[in-house]
């Protein structure tokens, strides 16, 4: 039998690779931006980890922010540009794909930024963002609204706080006091991001399979940067891009495994790549 059939993800489902940008701009995002202000004491807090980044092992933020682990995802159907921390780059990349599948169309590059170097809008505490551990999405429709009911006025889906957490990000709209529905932030460790991204150490464990459809030449993601890892490549098409040398490097996978070598990664590729 050969692999599993299906046409590929629309525009809304589709992840984008990761890109290098080094350094970040130092103005980014643009100084007049509606920023995010990562919560206020007394909000509610559902997670057991410490809130503050270094805390939770991410190292200092502002005013001692470093750039040396930043990677810029570029994410969702309009390919917006969001600086982060390498560890959570394509947590990022799945979290607004299923946002944007979920309110049914793309956030806008202009109105979208994650890695500043600033503390938190009125005082001297370090925000999420000067981490690059946190990202605000279409930020003149999302506003931080004082004394608004949570989740504010916003555009994001009703169940945005849900998938926020699927990949391990508090969304701003649940802030009791202030909601900031603009604002996303990854709440947990180095290694939970790893683990989340499937980029630990110590073999690949259980990677659940991403399809259907399967990935072929054309996709794109971190699914597919997975296979490129497994594969041991250097990356020749591109981090996170199924381009020719890939498709040949599959073929060769799946011969040596007695699998249909048709360059489709299917289910059972899947399985044999991350057993």
């Amino acid at each position: 039998m050969g692999e599993d059939s299906g046409t590929e993800e629309g525009v809304f489902m589709e992840d984008a690779p990761v890109g290098l940008e080094q350094p970040v701009p130092e103005d980014f995002p643009p100084d007049d931006a509606d920023v995010g202000n990562d919560g206020e004491e007394g909000d509610d807090q559902s997670f057991a980890l410490p809130r503050d980044a270094q805390g939770r092992g991410w190292g200092p933020g502002f005013p001692n922010c470093s750039r040396d682990r930043l990677v810029t995802a570029i994410a969702g159907g309009n390919g917006i540009r969001l600086p982060v921390r390498q560890e959570i780059a394509p947590l990022v990349q799945s979290l607004v794909r299923d946002l944007e599948a979920a309110r049914q169309r793309p956030f806008r590059a202009d109105w979208s930024w994650g890695f500043a170097c600033r503390a938190i809008g009125g005082g001297s505490t370090p925000s999420n963002h000067s981490w690059g551990l946190a990202i605000d999405l279409d930020a003149p429709e999302n506003p931080q609204q004082k004394g608004a009911t949570p989740p504010g006025r916003n555009t994001m889906p009703a169940d945005a706080a849900a998938i926020a957490a699927r990949y391990g990000f508090r969304w701003g709209g649940t802030y009791r006091s202030s909601p900031d529905p603009m604002h996303f932030e990854f709440m947990e460790t180095p290694d939970d991001a790893r683990r989340r991204s499937g980029q630990g150490g110590g073999g690949h464990g259980t990677v659940p399979y991403p399809g259907p459809p399967p990935l072929r030449r054309g996709s794109r993601g971190p699914s597919v940067l997975k296979v490129q890892q497994a594969l041991n490549m250097d990356f020749s098409s591109g981090p996170g891009v199924f381009g020719p040398r890939t498709e040949t490097a599959v073929k060769e996978f799946q011969r040596q495994h007695a699998l249909r070598a048709d360059g489709v990664v299917g289910s059972r590729t899947w399985a044999a790549l991350f057993p």
